[in-house]
């Protein structure tokens, strides 16, 4: 019986283990892909209206019409770039024009803590 109750204990504390280690692993990934991002943005100097760009010219996939939709909730898109773009521009840290260029607000970047 106390085989039995040590084995569970550690098989639980082994699943708790790799639980944390998924949620830590998501949570870098998402900070990387959104350093990323963030990096394609300034290296294309579109950080600011005037020199707002189009996705296409920032190297960017277009958005997906659910994902683009004003309002949309974050979602998994199973592309970390796509994702970041999106939780970039849900944030408002990314904008875009009327005419639907893009580009990275540094002041809203740096009042988040996306970037960190």
């Amino acid at each position: 019986m106390l085989y039995t109750k040590a084995v569970v204990l550690i098989v639980l504390i082994f699943v708790a283990l790799v639980v944390v280690m998924a949620i830590l692993l998501s949570r870098w990934q998402k900070r990387r892909a959104i350093r990323q991002v963030v990096g394609i943005f300034r290296k294309h100097n579109a950080i600011s209206i005037e020199n707002a760009k189009t996705a296409h010219d920032l190297g960017l996939k277009p958005l997906s019409l659910l994902v683009a939709l004003p309002g949309a909730l974050v979602g998994n898109t199973n592309d970390p770039e796509q994702d970041a773009l999106h939780a970039l521009m849900y944030a408002h840290i990314v904008q875009r024009t009327g005419d639907g260029r893009l580009y990275l607000s540094e002041q809203r970047l740096m009042a988040s803590s996306l970037d960190r």
